[in-house]
């Protein structure tokens, strides 16, 4: 529920994907008092830094980072990297996109093995989820299907000067 000139107006908001841009939206928009639900595919939050051997994803078990850790960071952190080192592997990534995930409560609010096929426009500038399947929320949760979302979708990039950035 957000207050806008002394009216409350409760805004729900959809976030597809709980990879890093997902995260540091719905962590945001939940902060300014947005009603938000996170829709992520995978069992997990972290996007595509989570790695399986079965997955066709764009990872492979040796991966690490072309980019140093310290312009990976949110700005608004509550768990920062545990190493020390600047480039790390994609499990250490992916460990800091889920810690930091879990104290921001962004899985309370998220419908993990989430597929969302299908989005429609509304006579606003709503959109409507239409189609979701494979759900890990308990059967009768009928509220999800056909109903009026704002679709927040962002691939969240804010670029730090290299002369900001301190490497380990």
């Amino acid at each position: 529920m957000r207050k806008i000139n002394n009216f409350q107006i409760e805004k729900t908001v959809a976030v597809i994907g709980a990879g890093a841009s997902g995260l540091i939206t719905a962590k945001i928009l939940k902060d300014q008092g947005f009603a938000v639900t996170v829709f992520e595919k995978k069992p997990c939050t972290a996007g595509l830094w989570n790695y399986h051997e079965t997955d066709e994803g764009v990872l492979y078990k040796s991966l690490a980072t072309n980019l140093p850790k310290e312009i990976m960071i949110f700005f608004n952190q509550s768990k920062p990297y545990a190493e020390s080192r600047s480039f790390i592997t994609h499990q250490q990534v992916c460990s800091y996109l889920q810690e930091n995930a879990r104290k921001w409560s962004v899985p309370d609010y998220t419908y993990f093995n989430c597929k969302v096929t299908k989005v429609l426009p509304t006579q606003k500038l709503d959109l409507v989820v239409e189609h979701i399947t494979d759900t890990l929320r308990p059967p009768g949760d009928d509220q999800l299907n056909n109903t009026q979302w704002e679709v927040q979708y962002t691939r969240f990039c804010e670029p730090k000067k290299l002369q900001d950035v301190k490497l380990s």
